[in-house]
């Protein structure tokens, strides 16, 4: 049928994380490339979040994820209506939920 609850939507696992942005030094960044194409080449692999997946858990001194979200805030799979407070960015997204009167 149609789409799960929200219950059943915050229990679900993604499959591999979402590799959207990456940040390091450019010789890290491209040990990394190196390891990535190496991988790519050898098993014809196309799907990137794989292949980021596979690196990562081979070898973690070629990065890590952010699963803390303290670089990166990343919203992939959630409702912005049913999982988030407030929708973002819209309208007057930025001024405070709960206003303080002056001089509070």
């Amino acid at each position: 049928g149609g789409r799960p609850s929200a219950d059943v939507r915050r229990r679900l696992k993604f499959p591999f994380l979402c590799s959207g942005a990456a940040v390091g030094t450019v010789s890290a960044l491209r040990r990394f490339i190196r390891e990535f194409l190496a991988i790519h080449t050898k098993r014809g692999e196309y799907d990137d979040q794989a292949i980021i997946s596979l690196i990562l858990m081979r070898n973690r001194s070629l990065g890590f994820l952010d699963t803390g979200a303290e670089i990166f805030l990343q919203l992939h799979g959630h409702d912005e209506f049913e999982d988030l407070e407030r929708p973002l960015c819209r309208g007057s997204y930025f001024e405070r939920a709960d206003p303080q009167p002056p001089g509070a």
